[in-house]
C-alpha cells in the first residue's frame, strides 16, 4: 500500500550565509553552517560528518600581522594536576603578512568561469561579470589576464595577455561581458582550458593561479535543497514532474535499497524520498555510502511507483552515479507504474578507497610546473568537498561566495585578495619537541605526525593575511622531575623560486602563566574542542544499536552538559557572541530529542540555562607577539631574533640543532585533510 511508504527526512545541505571568510575560517565555518542546517532540519549529525578541524579553523583569533612573510605566536595553559599527571594545551597561530594590491608580485590570472545554465538563477553569472570587470580597472601594466567559459564546451574568450594599456583592459572587459550561461557543466575541460592559458604568461616571481568560479549543477542544486548526502558512493535520480519515481540500488550482497529498505548492512542509505504525494515538480532521490562501501558490482534501476500527474505519459529522467571519485550521468524513459515500469539504468563497479580523480592529479601536475589553483564556489549547491580538494592539491584556497557583495569583496579586497591568491610562505615545516617523558595526547588542526615526544605539521602553503591554527594537547606525567618546556623549529620558504627562507626556532617554557589575553584565546580553543567531541560522541549514541528511548535519554544528557560548558566558558570571555552557531546546534539537539522522548511517552523537563541574562561584551585585547621571523635573502644556517615574550617564554638558539630539523621516523601518522593519491578516471564534473 502506498501510505507504508517512507517518506524521509530533509538532510544535508550546503547554506552559507552571505560572507566570505578567510582559509581557515571559510572551511570551519562552512562546515559549522552545514551542521547547523542539518540540525535545524531534524537531523542528529553523524560523528563521522564531524571533523574537529574544521571547527578549530572557524575562529579567527586575529594573531597580529607580522613584519616578515609569516610569524608564529605561542600560546600556552597548564590543567590541573590529577592522577594520570597534568595536561597541558598548546595552541600555535600561524600568520601570514598582508600587502596592499600595489606591492604584489606580477600577477597571471586565468578566470575560469562556470556558464552553465544554472548561473543565471539568483542572477548569479551577474556577481561574477562585476566583480572581473572592476578587477579589471585596478590591474597593473605587469599583469596578465585570461578569461575561459565552460559549460557542456570550453571557450577561450580572452586569451592571457598583459594589461598594458585602456584597449587591451577594455577588450577583456567585452569578454566578460560576453559571459552567456546555457548547458550543462563540465569542469576538467574548464580547467584544463585555464590551465594552457596561464602557461602562455607564465613568469618566475609572479602569482601564477587559475581561478576557479563554479556554482555545481542543476542536479546539484536539488541534491542541495533535498538534503542529500554524498559519500563513497552516491547515486542521484531527478526528473521534472509530480510522479512517484523511485530509486532502486542492489548491492554486491544482492540487498536491495528502496522505499522499503532504506539502509543495507554495509552503510548505504536511501537518505532522500521524494513525491510521495505529489508534493514537487523538481523531485530528487538519492542513495548514497559515506565510507565504507563494498567493492563490487552495483545495479540501479528506476520505477515509476504511482501516477500525481493526470497525463499518464512516460516520465523522463536523469541519473547521475559518483562512485569514488568518478562521475558519470544517465538518461532514461520509464513507462507505466509498479513493477512492469522498472527500467535498469546501469551496472557499475566500485573498486574500493584509494582513488584520485584525474581532476586532482591535473591540479598536482600544473602545481609542479608553478601554476596553483584556487576555487569560488557561487551560492550553495556546489559540492564543497570537490572544490576544497582541488584547491588544497593546487596549493591554492577556497572561498564561498553566497551573494553580490561577497563576490564583490574577493577580488575588490586587498586583503581578501591576498588570501585567495598569494601565498605568503611555501613548503612550511614545524616541528616541535617536548622534554623526554612529557606524552603528546593528540594534534589538531592539519596534517601531523607524531613520534614519541615530537610532533611536526606540514603546511603546504599559508596565503598572504590568512592564518593556521594548531592545537597540541599533551600530559606531563605524575610527579615529572624532567623540564617542563618544549623547542621549536620552523621553516618555510617565503616566495615561490625558493630563493628566501623565513626560520625561527627557541623554546617554549610551559609553566609560565598566560596573560589574560592567552587565556581567553585558549579557553575558546579548549570550549571548541570539547564541543566538537560532544557532537561526535551525541551522534556515535544516537545511531548507535542500543535501546532507543536510552539512546535518546544518553545523548539529550551530553547535549545539555555540552550547553552548559559552553554557557560557563561564554561567561567567563565576556563575550556575548562567543559559541551562538554552537549553541544553536545544542539547542536543536535539545528540541530534537525531547520530541523522540515525548513521543515514546518519556517526560523530560526543558533545559534551564545557566543564566537568563546576556553576558556583558568587554573588549579583546590583541594577543602579543613572542618572537620575531628573520628572513634571509639567501637560506643560511638560521638563526632567531627575540622579543620580550608575553604569551609563552622563549630563549634564543643561536644554532638550531640538526636533531631538530631531522624528519624522525614517525610512530603515528595522521592525516585527517589528506586526499587519495591514485588517478584514475573518465569524466569529472561538480555534483
Amino acid at each position: 500500500m502506498h501510505y507504508f511508504k517512507r517518506f524521509i527526512v530533509l538532510f544535508l545541505v550546503l547554506s552559507i550565509q552571505g560572507v566570505i571568510f578567510s582559509e581557515g575560517l571559510n572551511e570551519g565555518t562552512s562546515l559549522e553552517t552545514r551542521n547547523r542546517y542539518q540540525a535545524n532540519q531534524g537531523m542528529i549529525v553523524p560523528s563521522q560528518e564531524i571533523i574537529t578541524d574544521l571547527y578549530i579553523a572557524s575562529f579567527n583569533y586575529q594573531y597580529p600581522d607580522p613584519d616578515n612573510q609569516i610569524k608564529a605566536y605561542f600560546y600556552n595553559q597548564l590543567g590541573k594536576t590529577g592522577g594520570n599527571g597534568q595536561e597541558g594545551l598548546l595552541q600555535i597561530g600561524l600568520q601570514g603578512k598582508t600587502l596592499t594590491f600595489s606591492d604584489l608580485p606580477p600577477l597571471n590570472l586565468a578566470f575560469v568561469v562556470d556558464t552553465s545554465s544554472s548561473m543565471n538563477e539568483d542572477d548569479k553569472i551577474a556577481w561574477i561579470k562585476e566583480s572581473l570587470v572592476n578587477f579589471t580597472n585596478k590591474t597593473r601594466a605587469v599583469d596578465s589576464l585570461a578569461l575561459v567559459g565552460f559549460n557542456d564546451s570550453v571557450q577561450v574568450l580572452f586569451e592571457s595577455a598583459r594589461m598594458d594599456s585602456p584597449e587591451k583592459r577594455r577588450q577583456f572587459v567585452d569578454a566578460v561581458n560576453n559571459l552567456n550561461p546555457e548547458g550543462g557543466t563540465q569542469l576538467e575541460v574548464g580547467m584544463k582550458a585555464g590551465y594552457e592559458q596561464a602557461v602562455i604568461n607564465k613568469r618566475k616571481g609572479a602569482v601564477n593561479l587559475v581561478l576557479l568560479f563554479s556554482d555545481g549543477t542543476d542536479l546539484s542544486e536539488r541534491l542541495a535543497k533535498g538534503g542529500a548526502h554524498s559519500g563513497d558512493i552516491r547515486i542521484s535520480l531527478m526528473w521534472n514532474n509530480r510522479n512517484d519515481l523511485d530509486l532502486h540500488v542492489i548491492t554486491p550482497q544482492g540487498e536491495e535499497i528502496f522505499f522499503d529498505n532504506t539502509k543495507d548492512s554495509t552503510g548505504g542509505w536511501l537518505d532522500v524520498d521524494r513525491n510521495v504525494h505529489g508534493e514537487t515538480t523538481e523531485p530528487v532521490e538519492n542513495v548514497f555510502w559515506y565510507e565504507g562501501a563494498v567493492h563490487g558490482r552495483y545495479r540501479v534501476y528506476v520505477q515509476n511507483y504511482d501516477y500525481h500527474e493526470r497525463n499518464y505519459a512516460p516520465t523522463q529522467f536523469q541519473i547521475e552515479i559518483k562512485s569514488g571519485d568518478e562521475l558519470n550521468n544517465y538518461r532514461g524513459i520509464v513507462s507505466g507504474y509498479g513493477r512492469a515500469s522498472n527500467t535498469e539504468v546501469a551496472a557499475f563497479e566500485y573498486p574500493g578507497k584509494g582513488l584520485l580523480a584525474q581532476i586532482y592529479q591535473q591540479a598536482e601536475d600544473y602545481r609542479a610546473q608553478g601554476i596553483g589553483i584556487s576555487t569560488l564556489g557561487i551560492g550553495g549547491s556546489f559540492d564543497e568537498q570537490l572544490m576544497r580538494a582541488l584547491a588544497q592539491h593546487g596549493w591554492g584556497n577556497s572561498r564561498i561566495l553566497s551573494n553580490r557583495e561577497a563576490a564583490q569583496e574577493i577580488l575588490g579586497n586587498d586583503r581578501e585578495f591576498g588570501r585567495i591568491a598569494v601565498h605568503a610562505a611555501e613548503e612550511l615545516e614545524m616541528r616541535v619537541e617536548f622534554t623526554e617523558g612529557i606524552e603528546i595526547l593528540d594534534a589538531w588542526g592539519l596534517e601531523y605526525q607524531i613520534d614519541r615526544n615530537v610532533v611536526s605539521f606540514q603546511i603546504p602553503a599559508i596565503h598572504q593575511a590568512d592564518y593556521k591554527t594548531l592545537l597540541v594537547r599533551y600530559r606531563l606525567p605524575p610527579l615529572f622531575a624532567g623540564k617542563k618546556s618544549a623547542s621549536f623549529y620552523i621553516r618555510a620558504t617565503a616566495d615561490p623560486e625558493g630563493g628566501n627562507i623565513v626560520s625561527q626556532s627557541g623554546e617554549i617554557a610551559l609553566t609560565q602563566e598566560p596573560d589574560a589575553a592567552a587565556s581567553r584565546t585558549l579557553q575558546r580553543s579548549a570550549a571548541m574542542l570539547n564541543f566538537a567531541d560532544s557532537l561526535k560522541e551525541i551522534g556515535d549514541i544516537y545511531y548507535g544499536t542500543a535501546e532507543i528511548a536510552d539512546r535518546l535519554g544518553r545523548a539529550l544528557a551530553i547535549t545539555r552538559q555540552s550547553r552548559l560548558e559552553l554557557e560557563d566558558t561564554r561567561l567567563n570571555l565576556k563575550d556575548t557572541d562567543a559559541f551562538t552557531p554552537e549553541l544553536a546546534i545544542l539547542s536543536r539537539y535539545d528540541e530534537i530529542l525531547m520530541a523522540s522522548l515525548t513521543e515514546r511517552g518519556v517526560h523530560t523537563e526543558p533545559f534551564t540555562p545557566r543564566v537568563t541574562e546576556q553576558p556583558v561584551e568587554v573588549p579583546v585585547e590583541e594577543p602579543p607577539a613572542p618572537v620575531v621571523v628573520t628572513v634571509y635573502e639567501e637560506p643560511p644556517v638560521p638563526t632567531t631574533v627575540y622579543e620580550e615574550p608575553i604569551p609563552v617564554a622563549a630563549t634564543v638558539d643561536e644554532e638550531p640543532r640538526p636533531a631538530a630539523i631531522a624528519e624522525p621516523e614517525p610512530i603515528r601518522t595522521y592525516s585527517r585533510m589528506s586526499f587519495p593519491a591514485t588517478p584514475t578516471i573518465s569524466r569529472m564534473m561538480i555534483d
